[in-house]
């Protein structure tokens, strides 16, 4: 406490420091109350490293240094997108990014690398704007996650009938891991090196088990924060058998438990092979990272509803009104709840507010107006010179081209 009030009298003369002195003193109380300062590292979160982008030297369009950065921030932006979201939102993505320009939400770039032949290339580190980024999210109702990536270790049990394999080299569960779940997303994921003492250490039924002490202890060597014991059991079930995987969590804080994944792969005539346990380790993975996404979720992933009424004056129409409202990026689904010769009425979810449902509407050909407690969707014409409006704007249609609705 003497040494930090000595830092902060001498740095208070010299004004232009004090911010990072400030910064210390919150720091210094987080570690006085025992991390009580959770989002220290939050930066982090929002900093995507090693993003590369290549650019052909005899470009003439641009010069290169430019046009590899341009392709390296939206590059970045689309990762950092990936390690936000989970993959129920990746593919709306193209659409958020329209919304919010990667350069606008950009706050740092900084060139690690660059060579200039044979061709031009960048390897960047960027940090993008969290306040912004966030904000946009949670506006669009996007779920997000700011917990931080971490490291697993693995560890692989296999088992056929009565035997158990952990160690040994002829481990299949082991090698179709490695090539497909190891350093893949927000998860990444250490094997064992499998030396001697851990293998006296850790036997397969002690893994099954769950022998924390040990797997705590091993993931401590291996800078690990967790440990997860994925065990494959190739069963016979029916006709062929099925392949039952389950990865259980190993935590040091024992208060904090996750719920085992558990997957079950029907097999065919062709049995066990490598794709089948790829197909496996794809699916744990996904659920892995899932469970991880939870401790920091901030946005709930649950669509704004409302209930239009439309009338159309033929079966093609109604169609048509269908299938140009499930294409709407901003909706979840349609539901109708009644269809009639004179009116039909949809159950409507949607992400975002009711100002960007409207102006896409608006995009398709139609007005989207209240009417009591329910609103009413109009097929509207466009004026011979109308444009779309934007379909994040704010900004609503002028005089000269609002359009006109029609007699229906």
């Amino acid at each position: 406490i003497k040494l930090f009030n000595y830092y902060e009298k001498i740095v208070t003369q010299r004004g232009e420091l004090l911010y990072v002195v400030t910064m210390q003193k919150i720091w210094l109380w987080g570690l006085l109350l025992g991390g009580f300062w959770p989002t220290l590292g939050m930066a982090d979160i929002y900093t995507v490293q090693g993003v590369e982008a290549t650019i052909s030297s005899k470009s003439a369009t641009a010069i290169p240094r430019e046009k590899a950065l341009d392709e390296a921030v939206k590059k970045g932006f689309s990762q950092l997108l990936r390690k936000l979201t989970p993959p129920t939102v990746w593919p709306r993505h193209a659409w958020l990014m329209s919304e919010i320009s990667p350069e606008a939400a950009l706050e740092k770039i900084t060139i690690v690398q660059e060579e200039t032949v044979p061709q031009y290339k960048v390897v960047a580190d960027l940090t993008f704007k969290r306040n912004m980024v966030r904000e946009i999210l949670a506006k669009h109702g996007v779920p997000f996650s700011e917990t931080e990536s971490a490291t697993l270790l693995l560890i692989p049990v296999y088992e056929i009938g009565a035997a158990q394999i952990l160690w040994e080299e002829t481990n299949p569960w082991r090698k179709v891991l490695q090539q497909n779940v190891l350093q893949k997303g927000i998860l990444n994921f250490t094997l064992p090196a499998g030396d001697m003492t851990e293998v006296t250490r850790l036997t397969p039924q002690m893994a099954v088990l769950g022998a924390a002490d040990v797997l705590n202890s091993m993931a401590k060597g291996y800078n690990a924060q967790a440990t997860v014991v994925a065990r494959a059991q190739v069963k016979q079930q029916g006709m062929y058998g099925t392949l039952v995987v389950q990865a259980n969590w190993y935590l040091p804080d024992e208060h904090e438990k996750f719920a085992p994944v558990v997957i079950e792969q029907p097999l065919t005539a062709f049995g066990i092979n490598e794709d089948v346990l790829a197909e496996t380790a794809q699916k744990m993975y996904q659920k892995l990272e899932s469970t991880w996404r939870q401790v920091g979720m901030v946005a709930a992933d649950k669509p704004a509803r409302l209930y239009a009424r439309y009338s159309a004056s033929s079966a093609k129409e109604i169609n048509t009104f269908e299938k140009q409202l499930n294409s709407m990026a901003a909706i979840f689904q349609v539901a109708p709840k009644l269809i009639s010769y004179a009116e039909q009425v949809y159950e409507v979810d949607y992400f975002g507010n009711i100002t960007s449902l409207q102006e896409q509407l608006t995009n398709l050909g139609y007005q989207l107006t209240r009417e009591g407690a329910l609103w009413r969707v109009h097929k509207v014409e466009k004026l011979e010179n109308f444009e779309p409006q934007p379909v994040f704007g704010s900004t609503l249609p002028t005089v000269s081209t609002m359009p006109v609705e029609s007699p229906y």
